[in-house]
């Protein structure tokens, strides 16, 4: 495993949002001792933001950055870090995929197209 960087993307005027993401999701990496894997859900079972319906996150590459922006090469072209985006899900987003897979759930995202940096989003 490489080291990883944890990004987290909102919209505007939503960074406290992306800084407790950060921060919850490095916790439990901590206190689990093991980093988080590409196409992870952390599900949390109640709303991890105040005032919102999101209550977990996907663990992925950036849904709105180029496929080049998940890992950090050195000059030899290995990999020296990994990027992992925290993208924040609801709890319908986190049935779809305890139900129908992660990859469902990727597929239902890229069809839909939900505002996926707006964590005050409302899945249907």
């Amino acid at each position: 495993m490489y080291p990883q960087e944890l990004v987290a993307s909102v919209r505007a005027g939503q960074d406290g949002a992306a800084q407790h993401l950060v921060r919850l999701t490095l916790e439990l990496v901590l206190s689990q001792r093991r980093g988080v894997v590409n196409n992870q859900v952390i599900p949390n079972g109640q709303p991890l933001l105040a005032r919102t319906a999101i209550s977990g996150i996907l663990v992925g590459a950036h849904p709105y950055l180029e496929d080049s922006f998940t890992a950090v090469f050195d000059d030899h072209h290995r990999v020296i870090a990994e990027m992992m985006a925290l993208i924040p899900l609801a709890d319908s987003e986190i049935a779809q995929a305890d139900s129908r897979g992660i990859e469902a759930l990727i597929d239902l995202l890229e069809e839909t197209n939900p505002p996926l940096l707006d964590v005050t989003r409302r899945p249907n």
